[in-house]
């Protein structure tokens, strides 16, 4: 099956203005380690964050899902008739209700979360990853030393083993050179990736044409060896 990462669009057209909200305020306190952009990589969100208000700049256009501040790697903020649209193939998930403003008037969407990412969606054992170091002209060279990578979460854990002994000329950084997706094993309209460099949402090719049917705005879609041109792509 194919599968296309949902991002936000930037087709001014569509979405009136970039970037569509202008200022925020807050229900709840931030800058906590209760905030959307500490929890929900790998699992639930099982703090209370903070819930945004967005004020729309007045020429954004309340597309179907909104570019916010929340991220998109781990959150969909979406209109009521996206969530409704979408409920039946989410399985598990948590949704806030937040308001969003433009002038006088106010919009109801919905920061939704699926809870479990699809743990098998990466092929780590057919995938490689090694490390690399800048030279003085900032130059990647490579060390010649695979790592062995065995799960979404060891990938980021040795990811950040290797900044915290030193970042810039001279010190190793770890670094995706293949990644082979398993589509053919996956089973799902829509499901969430944990795998940092490739993480969010993604939809299968039927549920991205119903999409596009049915007229939802402000979306668009990644193919796989679109994401990232300087990784070497398989799909199995």
């Amino acid at each position: 099956m194919k599968y296309f990462r949902i991002r936000n669009s930037i087709n001014q057209e569509e979405i009136g203005h970039y970037e569509q909200v202008q200022r925020y305020e807050w229900k709840g306190i931030i800058n906590t380690k209760e905030d959307f952009s500490e929890n929900g990589l790998f699992g639930r969100v099982e703090s209370n964050p903070a819930l945004p208000i967005p004020y729309l700049y007045r020429a954004t256009k309340p597309t179907s899902l909104l570019h916010t501040i929340i991220p998109i790697n781990r959150y969909l903020v979406i209109k009521e008739e996206l969530l409704v649209f979408l409920k039946p193939l989410l399985g598990t998930f948590q949704s806030w209700e937040i308001q969003v403003k433009k002038q006088m008037k106010d919009y109801k969407y919905y920061i939704i979360h699926i809870d479990y990412p699809q743990n098998n969606f990466i092929n780590y054992e057919k995938s490689v990853f090694k490390l690399y170091k800048k030279d003085e002209n900032y130059n990647e060279i490579e060390l010649e030393k695979e790592i062995k990578i065995e799960s979404d979460e060891d990938f980021l854990n040795k990811k950040r083993y290797y900044a915290l002994q030193g970042v810039g000329i001279g010190y190793p950084f770890l670094k995706e050179v293949k990644i082979t997706f398993n589509c053919s094993k996956i089973n799902f309209e829509i499901f969430r990736c944990s795998f940092l460099p490739y993480a969010g949402y993604y939809v299968s090719e039927k549920l991205k044409n119903e999409i596009e049917k049915q007229g939802f705005t402000g979306i668009i879609f990644e193919e796989l060896d679109m994401i990232n041109n300087l990784t070497k792509i398989e799909i199995i």
